[in-house]
């Protein structure tokens, strides 16, 4: 188990702190939309059509916003049996690296993600009348803002930890 570090020089801003803040509302809307779901099939005999729909997109916005948090966190694609064994030295090449892996992937992925909301903007999709491109944003936004945790993490909440075992 990792201990916390609470040494007062230490501290840094939970930059991702409202992301979590919004990652808890939609998992609230989440089971809020499917309670009533169940409510309104089986007690009023008159299911809400939209509620699934809307539970499926929250569950897509909640995913790719989660995942910026986990960036931040350092807990997002983060295999560190055979880091911990390396030097300081390698550790930090190591850490360059994979930043610089991760980013230029998600910029790739996030290019094609443009086009493909382009596609999809005339589209509408079941029952909330969503034009399609609406589904496929969370992807071009939870991947600008896990860039931007990456390097935020990198150049301001690395440099103030001490136990640096996780990438």
């Amino acid at each position: 188990m990792r201990k916390k570090n609470t040494h007062p020089n230490n501290r840094f801003v939970d930059i991702a702190y409202p992301l979590r803040v919004v990652v808890g509302v939609m998992f609230s809307l989440i089971i809020l939309f499917t309670l009533g779901q169940i409510v309104f099939r089986f007690v009023f005999d008159s299911p809400l059509v939209w509620s699934e729909e809307l539970s499926r997109f929250l569950l897509v916005w909640m995913t790719f916003v989660g995942a910026a948090v986990l960036a931040w966190d350092g807990r997002h694609l983060c295999v560190d049996v055979f880091f911990n064994g390396f030097s300081q030295k390698w550790q930090s090449r190591i850490r360059w690296t994979s930043m610089g892996i991760i980013v230029c992937f998600l910029a790739y992925a996030m290019y094609y993600g443009w086009v493909i909301i382009g596609l999809e903007k005339h589209n509408d999709i079941g029952a909330l009348e969503i034009v399609g491109s609406w589904y496929r944003i969370p992807f071009f936004v939870g991947g600008a803002l896990m860039i931007v945790a990456f390097i935020a993490r990198f150049f301001y909440r690395l440099p103030r930890q001490k136990d640096n075992s996780t990438l």
